[in-house]
């Protein structure tokens, strides 16, 4: 609770700072932002292109003993807000917790059910909603016929994880960290993963809670 109310403190100092445009139910711009992701400082493009559509991005780490990677809820009513933790500083972590909360957003957050959604690491085996975020989440980044055609998920090379990632747009960490989480083995394509690459560019909206 102390998390989320200072996430959406800060997400109203930018409401009213007229930082944030309106946000509209309609996802069809989803892969103007899966090509920030080839982007040098895709993390902080992307949360600029999300603020023009209407969607707060807070980064605000995760409290001692919380195993917290993101969230979607709704600041004052019709303003939807994603907030990160970040706990993980890799590309392929942040672009998966990102489309991951975002597909709270399209598909959750406005059916009148629940106005928050908290995203644990391995805490939502057999929710059918956080299922379903995932499958967004999957689908925006590697559409699953490209998937299929992924020969990098067998050769298990960074040269085929760059062929692949190239030939469906994106960055090879977002290719390299789907191979790991698939095979449930960490230890390999280390290189590939953008180790180090996001908290850099986003920590001047990231604080300590006090």
């Amino acid at each position: 609770l102390a998390w989320q109310a200072r996430i959406l403190e800060r997400a109203r100092e930018k409401i009213e700072a007229g930082e944030v445009g309106a946000f509209e139910l309609d996802d069809r711009w989803l892969p103007e932002l899966v090509r920030l992701t080839k982007r040098d400082d895709g993390p902080k493009r992307a949360r600029d292109l999300l603020a023009e559509k209407g969607i707060v991005v807070i980064v605000e780490r995760h409290l001692p003993g919380s195993y917290l990677d993101g969230a979607a809820m709704l600041a004052d009513g019709d303003t939807p807000v994603v907030g990160l933790t970040l706990r993980y500083d890799r590309l392929d972590n942040f672009w998966f917790v990102l489309m991951h909360e975002l597909g709270h957003v399209f598909l959750h957050l406005f059916d009148g059910l629940r106005f928050d959604f908290f995203d644990e690491e391995d805490g939502n085996d057999g929710d059918t909603i956080e299922a379903a975020a995932d499958r967004f989440a999957l689908g925006a980044l590697i559409p699953e016929e490209s998937w299929d055609q992924c020969l990098s998920r067998f050769a298990l090379s960074e040269e085929a994880v760059r062929i692949d990632a190239d030939t469906i747009g994106i960055d090879p960490s977002i290719v390299a960290g789907r191979i790991r989480k698939e095979r449930g083995n960490y230890t390999i394509l280390n290189d590939l993963v953008g180790q180090g690459q996001v908290r850099s560019q986003l920590e001047e909206a990231s604080d300590d809670l006090d």
